[in-house]
């Protein structure tokens, strides 16, 4: 009976790879072992999910990938370093790499023996550009002398909706903290983006809607769209700064910080206000945790 674990996938892979895909040595074996690995985690879920054992909406059998999915690969073996200029690193089949940001603070902390890379991912955001995030495991540190601390201790989060705020934070006895004002990246961006998609309707396109085929799209159509997946790009990655930095600053100011839960898909799904809500949110109680962490701090989830 075969399996669903990594291991065995990863075993009947390497015993059919020769007469189903003679390619395969064209690639890193770790773009297999990727999606070999979303494989055993699709069905864990489908599985703990037909017998009742997994929280949350009913989780449907694995299917395949879109092609306007985002593609990635991580690297879990091989040669995985922070080059000595400080502005390269190196991944297994590609060799170095030149990054745009500066590797000195990790490449310290490898050095000083505080620091371990585990594993690398490299991404594809919508406007074409490759993003390479290391996995590392580092060593705890405390609290900042220099970070302010709030006179309320104990405070909840709740996510703003109709008050144009990010967050809201208040006490138990209901006294609002502060207020975190919602980035407007993606509505400044909205007339942008109108004026692009129209620009891009005019244009000679990959779908023919008088004759309802296919057809190869022209160069300005392909700049066109590139320019859509950069304004798109631009708004998630303001969105992702102002969490960041948010859910740092809460950790480090408060002892013990209380989340509610959110229902994104749900709140996309109403619109509107909700919509914007919903925009990046969800990934807030995750990195509450890890600046938790950082800080030494305990965070809660509250259902609401």
């Amino acid at each position: 009976m075969l399996g669903w674990s990594l291991p065995a996938l990863r075993k009947v892979w390497n015993q059919r790879k020769d007469s189903c895909a003679p390619w395969w040595a064209e690639n890193s074996k770790e773009a297999y072992n990727t999606g070999l690995d979303g494989l055993a985690r699709g069905l864990d879920a489908w599985s703990k999910s037909r017998k009742g054992e997994r929280a949350g909406r009913t989780v449907g059998f694995p299917r395949f990938k879109s092609a306007r999915a985002p593609r990635s690969v991580r690297f879990t073996t091989g040669v995985i370093r922070c080059e000595a200029d400080r502005r390269h690193i190196s991944l297994p089949r590609l060799g170095a790499v030149r990054t745009h940001e500066s590797t000195r603070k990790l490449a310290r902390r490898i050095e000083a023996g505080t620091a371990r890379i585990l594993s690398a991912t490299v991404r594809q955001d919508s406007a074409g550009r490759w993003h390479c995030s290391l996995h590392t495991i580092v060593a705890g540190k405390g609290r900042p002398a220099h970070a302010g601390r709030s006179t309320h201790p104990v405070v909840g989060v709740d996510v703003g909706v109709k008050a144009d705020a990010l967050l809201v934070v208040a006490s138990p006895d209901g006294v609002e903290v502060d207020r975190i004002g919602a980035p407007k990246s993606l509505t400044a961006a909205q007339g942008r983006l109108r004026a692009l998609q129209r620009r891009a309707a005019r244009q000679h396109g990959h779908y023919d809607p008088g004759t309802k085929t296919k057809q190869a799209p022209s160069k300005r159509w392909r700049k066109t769209q590139a320019r859509i997946g950069r304004t798109h790009a631009h708004a998630a990655a303001v969105r992702r700064d102002v969490l960041h930095k948010a859910t740092i600053a809460l950790a480090q100011q408060h002892d013990v910080v209380v989340v509610e839960t959110l229902n994104a898909a749900g709140m996309r799904a109403k619109g509107g206000a909700y919509k914007r809500a919903s925009t990046g949110r969800w990934l807030m109680p995750r990195w509450l945790r890890c600046g938790a962490c950082w800080a030494t701090k305990r965070g809660g989830m509250a259902a609401g």
